[in-house]
């Protein structure tokens, strides 16, 4: 994940968590303070079941969209944007996160 200052201009139309940060590829979603509104894993009062369904809609259907419109913004930018954008995308992503931070789902 960087955060999508490193993109400069770039950087609008990615998805992001709260704080700005953009999912590249092998992140997790667990490692990110994305807004789950009504799919919030930790909400007060849910039962284990319901924690382990919401774990699961969050693993398998709504993470891989997010990637999915990481994958097709950056194939947009490129497109238009050619070199430019390729270098700074890559300065980004071989960027480290500055500080940890997520919910701490396991």
């Amino acid at each position: 994940m960087f955060h999508k200052s490193h993109l400069e201009h770039f950087g609008e139309g990615f998805p992001q968590d709260s704080i700005g940060y953009v999912p590249a590829k092998g992140d997790c979603w667990r490692q990110m303070q994305f807004d789950h509104a009504d799919m919030d894993p930790n909400a007060e009062g849910i039962s284990a079941e319901e924690k382990k369904r919401r774990l699961e809609y969050l693993d398998t259907v709504w993470w891989p969209k997010v990637l999915q419109k990481v994958h097709v913004e950056r194939q947009r930018l490129e497109a238009e944007h050619g070199e430019t954008f390729i270098k700074r995308w890559h300065q980004a992503v071989s960027r480290s996160a500055e500080q940890p931070h997520g919910f701490g789902n396991g």
